[in-house]
């Protein structure tokens, strides 16, 4: 009995031991992911940091062309060429680091693109923002061409859709991704519509070419996606489909 009752209790210290050991080394284990997971956010805001000096620079030296440049168009392009340039930056503060992969918070995006147009054009009190983009995150490389697509079409709201109207207006952007039929891609929609004054009457869809368009449709026809201008009973709606794989998203 005793023997039985020694070896019991070493067998109980000993099981004890091997799971303090155990929790030790699993903690041991977190710590590290943890470390290696901040080694890399500091990565990323690093490369950030380079990004956005080096697009501040090239959009410093843009404006100073567009300062010189004789030709009031060529001057006006050139400042719409700084925005894209902005929009950029703002996509640059917008990335997050998650299971080593670079993606980009695209609610996030949106709110600082609104954020600079606004404070570019003194237009904040004009319309009122409806951000309903989605918070999933997504793989920056794709992000870019959608982030192209949702700054454009508030461009395009932003400057036209509210012409001679001061209050009641409002301006709605809305991303979303949701599973194909097949289910090995991911369907993405952007979104945009506004209560403006709406396209003049009789404008056919493919008649519609501002570059910034020309730009939307570059993404689409990349994607092999689509673009259509939903019915609406006042102002204007865009509504953009891209057919995304599904490793782009986070899980």
């Amino acid at each position: 009995m005793i023997k039985h009752y020694y070896g019991t209790i070493l067998l109980s210290r000993r099981a004890t031991q091997l799971a303090r050991e155990m929790t030790a080394t699993a903690n041991q284990a977190i710590e590290d992911m943890q470390e290696e997971v901040e080694a890399q956010g500091r990565l990323l805001e690093n490369v950030t940091r380079k990004n956005v000096a080096t697009l501040s620079w090239i959009s410093e030296l843009v404006g100073r062309q567009a300062d010189t440049l004789p030709d009031a168009l060529s001057a006006e392009l050139a400042k719409v060429s700084l925005e894209r340039i902005d929009a950029f930056v703002c996509l640059e503060y917008a990335l997050r680091y998650r299971d080593d992969r670079v993606l980009a918070d695209l609610h996030s995006f949106t709110d600082e693109c609104i954020a600079m147009l606004c404070a570019r054009r003194g237009c904040s009190s004009r319309f009122t923002l409806i951000n309903e983009v989605s918070d999933e995150l997504i793989d920056a490389e794709h992000a870019a061409r959608v982030a192209t697509v949702i700054f454009e079409l508030l461009v395009n709201a932003i400057d036209h859709a509210f012409e001679g109207r001061e209050h009641g207006n409002f301006l709605r952007v809305a991303f979303e991704l949701a599973p194909l039929d097949d289910s090995t891609a991911l369907r993405a929609v952007v979104t945009v519509e506004d209560n403006g004054i709406g396209l003049p009457e009789g404008l056919a869809l493919e008649d519609y070419a501002t570059a910034g368009f020309s730009l939307v449709r570059e993404v689409v026809a990349h994607y092999g996606g689509s673009i259509e201008r939903p019915a609406s009973s006042a102002g204007t709606s865009w509504r953009v489909e891209l057919p995304l794989p599904r490793e782009p998203v986070a899980e």
